[in-house]
């Protein structure tokens, strides 16, 4: 429960300030592409989660089955972070839509 409580916190954060940021303070974004691109991750996500369970439901190595995406995340979830948090130095249209 408790990793759900970070995860719905920050997807909170992101729904809140940067929708606020990117279409009501500074309106630079398309609605429709935020909208698609929203659906589309959620359909891509419904395929690929559970091939990614079944990936690390079956992984044998010698530091366990979740370590290594443990691990591998840890470089890669920086990165990410500061992206999202980080306004694209984009015009408004399409680059905007995108990078939100």
């Amino acid at each position: 429960a408790w990793p759900a409580f970070g995860w719905f916190a920050l997807k909170y954060m992101k729904v809140g300030y940067m929708h606020k940021f990117y279409v009501d303070d500074y309106p630079q974004a398309s609605l429709g592409i935020m909208a698609f691109s929203a659906v589309l991750s959620v359909l891509v996500d419904a395929f690929t989660d559970p091939k990614m369970a079944v990936w690390t439901d079956t992984l044998r190595s010698r530091y366990g089955r979740r370590r290594p995406f443990v691990f591998a995340s840890a470089f890669f979830a920086p990165s990410v972070f500061v992206l999202a948090w980080t306004p694209a130095l984009v015009g408004p249209g399409v680059g905007a839509s995108l990078w939100y």
